[in-house]
């Protein structure tokens, strides 16, 4: 199929072979070609690496002067929770925020 994209020739050895078969059931692509790019993908963001998309958002959230969130969200909610073991419910707005704030 004519494509205005460079190509890339990869070997179908039998490890890549067992991955996309293993992987096919969770995959939208049709044919071994589009599977094989979705799972390059989505190995490329597992790992971290930037994309253009993310590049792009960082640089337009530089322009805003936002900085990036630092710390593991699940750890910051366990240590919200042991300092205050009893989480907002029916409360006022007012014992919500005070909840929120913490003790000062």
């Amino acid at each position: 199929m004519p494509t205005r994209y460079r190509r890339v020739g990869v070997p179908l050895d039998p490890e890549l072979d067992d991955a996309l078969r293993g992987a096919t059931p969770r995959l939208r692509g049709a044919s071994q070609a589009a599977r094989l790019r979705e799972l390059a993908l989505i190995g490329a963001r597992s790992i971290g690496a930037p994309t253009t998309r993310l590049r792009e958002a960082s640089a337009a959230l530089d322009e805003l002067g936002a900085t990036p969130a630092r710390g593991d969200l699940i750890a910051a909610s366990r240590r919200l929770l042991r300092r205050h073991p009893t989480p907002p419910g029916r409360e006022s707005g007012s014992e919500s925020l005070r909840w929120a704030r913490g003790p000062r």
